[in-house]
């Protein structure tokens, strides 16, 4: 099991944008309808429309598909969320696997910005910490900026 708590290496990033690359551009689209929870590429999905944020609100299933377009089909006991315990942790399952899917991509940028603008200020403290280890505190202003940070 991997270490949690432990910065990931570039290593592991670049693995994790491998796979995020491969579902760059090919969302999943989960439909839960009449006892049938299911996963579809969207690209798959047929008659298409969207509402103004691009959410689909209507489609249709593809009369034939490639075995790869449907992701996964699960029989549910009941049609309606709220019905079973076990079949409403079946349908958050899959819309989370879903939705983790998507923000991959999000978070691997935030990660890369994230760790730059850390570079860049790991480079202020050591300027700094290098001016005051060279006794670099009496010009004028000195006391000032030290006050602004505090």
């Amino acid at each position: 099991m991997t270490d949690t708590t432990a910065p990931l290496t570039s290593q592991q990033l670049d693995e994790i944008e491998a796979i995020a690359s491969r579902a760059d551009g090919d969302p999943f689209y989960v439909s839960d309808c009449e006892g049938s929870l299911q996963v579809w590429r969207e690209k798959a999905l047929t008659h298409v429309r969207r509402d103004e944020a691009g959410e689909i609100t209507m489609y249709s299933f593809p009369s034939s598909y490639c075995s790869t377009d449907q992701v996964i089909e699960i029989d549910l006991d009941t049609w309606d969320p709220g019905e079973d315990a076990t079949d409403d942790q079946r349908r958050q399952d899959i819309n989370d696997l879903v939705d983790s899917r998507a923000a991959v991509n999000a978070l691997l940028a935030e990660v890369r910005r994230l760790r730059a603008e850390l570079t860049e200020s790991e480079s202020d403290v050591a300027l700094l910490r290098a001016l005051e280890a060279s006794g670099v505190d009496n010009w004028e202003g000195y006391d000032e900026a030290i006050q602004s940070v505090e």
